[in-house]
């Protein structure tokens, strides 16, 4: 009964959508749509049924632009080159559509889980394995998260933590190369140390083979707890972890997964050089706080690689960790998913983590995705896996669609090309027809994205990221449809350092396309000076560029790298529970702390104690106590004082951990770390959302001087010298606006 209404529902649907109308009433019916979306967008109705009501106002208006499209402007076949240009163009818009449909039913009624704490005796709780996989990560950041999986709250007989170090295999302990032999043995005679005297296992194996999976399988082979957990070596969790998802699997015996967002304390590579860490959600709060909790609907939610718990059971029904791609975690997910496990999404950062730091590793991270992705899509085929509900075949294909994302949005961008200098006719339309279905279409779905993400993601942001990735993901996507057996698993580098601006090497490509887009626009605007402004199709696609060419410019300042001298980011010190006692030099100063960072801490000194001038260089300790009993030392740290400032009568001083030893981490780790708090704090202070227009404007601004800033970048890069950005003030962050 229920699918005969449905059906009977879409029929009518689909009847309104084709129904032939004038220009003049196609731009009211939609003019009048759009203003009651926005109408439910402004006063904020979130419920479920004015959600799907939205949503299908925005379907209808794309739907009819989709028919406009496929019945009106398409060109005819006697002009081949045309012909096939036109084709191209609407199959990439079929695509955008039909992510854009598929994503809006995915995310139409996102869950969020209430909490399921622990049940019944310690001595009932499931055991539990932490796995931490690790390849070539700094000492400091691998040893911080370490430390933080050492002091997880859980009882101690019920819990191990596993160090798996293929780093250290005798594959790598023998190479050829007398260099990386000895780097390393050295590296694994280090952590075997570390991880002893924190009372952590330490697993290697013979050979790196099958990569990430290939080393957590060696891990399930050493290791018998109930349930398995993933940190990335530069995801440190905070001390609550296990008390916040265990319990999921107390109630639920087929769940097999609990995935936690990740959160990054530091910015993207785009994020950093366009400037907007500290006041725009970052990339991956869309996919973290609205996509998955959409995803666990239909439990669909997937294995993200790390802050995940994993049912041992289940992993061991099909044999482990996955390893045909190179995205082992979904991949595992989509197997067990197909064999009727269920899996949950808790929207509670537990960890804190590190991203890209240089545009060039942000790439091969996201190369590896999309290659994984592609990997699945091909060798997987999750629309035909036997034992898939309809819903998670639909959401799996979702996940790995979105990847194709490169090939539209090199159409998007260059179509214009075509037409204005090779008159290839790829588009016909009249500037009436332009506004009444092609302008309120891209209002009605910039109006959905900004409903659907607007906290989590700004307008024209997930248009900037898929242009700057979209050059180097192209060729991923041939090479993996060629092959799809061949991509092989990199390691994405974490703590790098720039000691001064520079323009990336990927950069050249879109400083070539940004010269072609601007030559693309001027261009155009020079013909519709030269026409009078008669040639409405040209005043069409010349505005079409004008849009391309921001999205150029916002690409140049991507690639335009900032000095990034500091190796590891700070945390701020929100918990006044402790105080410290400064001693250098025989002399002892109270002080306050001000922010820690994995390798050290900074520190207020008291506005009535004088410091000597020159003290950085100098060795020393601090001692830290509870503010409530400061003659009780709680722990001393050697440290080194890397930098001291005067600031109002008070001093600031950035101190080092000097000859550090495991202890000094995992003490480190639990002041850093000891509840998600902070996380929590820093996700949601940036989670606000900007207006369509407002938005718009913004993006406007910051194009034209990321423009200037990257081509000045690349021509100190072409003639060799760097140097800081000057001459041209930054544009105000939307917060101070």
């Amino acid at each position: 009964m229920l699918a005969t209404v449905w059906l009977i529902v879409t029929l009518i649907f689909l009847a309104f959508v084709l129904q032939p109308v004038g220009l003049g009433a196609q731009l009211l019916y939609a003019t009048c749509t759009i203003g009651s979306m926005a109408l439910i967008h402004a006063i904020k109705l979130r419920h479920p049924m004015w959600r799907h009501v939205f949503v299908v106002m925005g379907c209808a208006v794309a739907l009819r632009y989709l028919y406009w499209r496929w019945t009106n402007t398409l060109p005819n076949s006697d002009q081949l080159a045309s012909f096939i240009a036109g084709y191209l163009l609407f199959f990439a818009e079929l695509y955008a559509i039909g992510m854009l449909f598929i994503s809006t039913i995915v995310n139409s009624d996102p869950v969020k889980r209430k909490p399921v704490q622990l049940s019944g005796t310690r001595g009932n709780y499931p055991s539990v394995d932490i796995f931490i996989p690790s390849y070539n990560e700094d000492d400091d950041i691998l040893g911080t998260t370490l430390a933080a999986a050492a002091n997880l709250r859980y009882p101690a007989e019920k819990l191990n933590v596993y160090l798996l170090d293929d780093g250290g295999t005798d594959q790598k302990c023998k190479s050829d190369d007398p260099v990386a032999r000895q780097s390393a043995r050295n590296r694994k005679e280090r952590l075997q140390a570390f991880c002893a005297e924190l009372g952590i296992h330490y697993i290697t194996r013979a050979r790196n083979e099958m990569a990430k999976a290939g080393n957590l399988n060696e891990g399930l082979k050493h290791s018998t707890g109930d349930l398995v957990v993933v940190f990335d070596a530069d995801h440190a969790p905070t001390r609550e972890f296990l008390e916040k998802t265990v319990g999921y699997f107390q109630v639920d015996p087929k769940l097999f997964l609990v995935q936690t967002p990740h959160q990054f304390l530091n910015p993207d590579p785009i994020e950093k050089n366009l400037d907007t860490y500290r006041f725009m959600p970052s990339e991956n709060e869309m996919f973290y706080s609205v996509t998955q909790k959409g995803l666990d609907k239909w439990d669909a939610t997937f294995f993200c690689g790390s802050a995940a718990v994993l049912r041992r059971e289940a992993l061991e029904t099909v044999g482990g960790f996955n390893g045909v791609s190179i995205t082992e975690d979904c991949e595992t997910a989509l197997e067990l998913h197909a064999r009727g496990w269920s899996s949950a999404y808790v929207d509670e950062p537990m960890i804190a983590g590190f991203q890209p730091e240089t545009f060039d590793a942000f790439l091969t991270q996201r190369s590896r995705w999309c290659q994984g992705m592609m990997q699945i899509l091909l060798l997987r085929l999750p629309m035909f896996r036997k034992g898939l509900k309809p819903m998670q075949r639909l959401a799996y294909l979702s996940s790995m669609l979105f990847w194709l994302f490169p090939l539209s949005r090199f159409i998007f961008v260059f179509s214009p090309v075509l037409y204005i200098f090779f008159d290839l006719q790829i588009y016909h339309a009249t500037f009436q027809e332009f506004l009444a279905y092609t302008c309120t279409y891209m209002v009605a779905a910039t109006i959905m994205q900004n409903y659907l993400f607007g906290r989590v993601r700004w307008p024209w942001i997930s248009e900037t990221y898929e242009y700057v990735q979209s050059f180097a993901l192209s060729r991923v996507i041939f090479s993996t449809l060629r092959n799809p057996r061949k991509p092989v698993f990199k390691v994405t580098d974490k703590g790098l350092s720039l000691e001064e601006d520079s323009f990336s090497s990927h950069g050249w490509s879109l400083l070539i396309a940004f010269i072609v887009l601007l030559a693309t626009f001027l261009n155009g605007m020079y013909r519709l000076w030269l026409d009078g402004m008669t040639n409405e199709l040209l005043m069409v696609v010349t505005i079409w560029s004008f849009f391309n060419l921001v999205l150029g410019g916002l690409g140049l300042g991507a690639a335009a790298e900032r000095k990034q001298r500091r190796r590891h980011y700070r945390m701020d010190y929100t918990t006044p529970l402790l105080t410290g006692i400064l001693t250098i030099d025989g002399e002892q100063v109270g002080c306050e702390l001000d922010n820690l960072a994995i390798g050290g801490l900074a520190v207020v000194a008291k506005a009535s104690e004088a410091l000597p001038a020159a003290i950085s260089g100098k060795l020393g300790s601090i001692s830290i106590a509870k503010k409530d009993n400061p003659d009780h030392t709680l722990y001393t740290f050697n440290v080194v004082v890397r930098s001291s400032t005067a600031q109002g009568g008070e001093r600031r001083i950035g101190l080092g951990l000097h000859a550090s030893t495991a202890m000094d981490r995992r003490v480190l780790a639990g002041i850093m770390f000891p509840d998600n708090s902070q996380l929590v704090k820093l996700r949601d202070g940036r989670q606000k959302s900007r207006p369509v227009l407002y938005g718009t404007f913004i993006i406007l601004q910051w194009s034209a001087y990321q423009a200037w800033r990257g081509m000045s970048a690349a021509l100190r890069s072409l003639l060799g010298r760097s140097s800081k950005d000057k001459a041209a003030p930054e544009p105000a962050p939307l917060s101070n606006r």
